[in-house]
């Protein structure tokens, strides 16, 4: 993302860690990997809103 990701490449993992940690969270928060992907979550969403 910091070197210029592609825009459509981002979204496409947005809507994948949505999967994993939105909404329709099919990770469980207790899971090692749940504060990762919640902060890529975060950080992706971001960038996507701001561009």
């Amino acid at each position: 993302m910091k070197n210029g990701a592609d825009k459509s490449r981002l979204k496409y993992w947005f809507e994948w860690l949505d999967g994993l940690v939105g909404d329709q969270a099919t990770l469980d928060n207790n899971d090692p990997n749940y504060g990762r992907a919640r902060r890529l979550f975060e950080e992706i969403g971001g960038y996507l809103d701001a561009a």
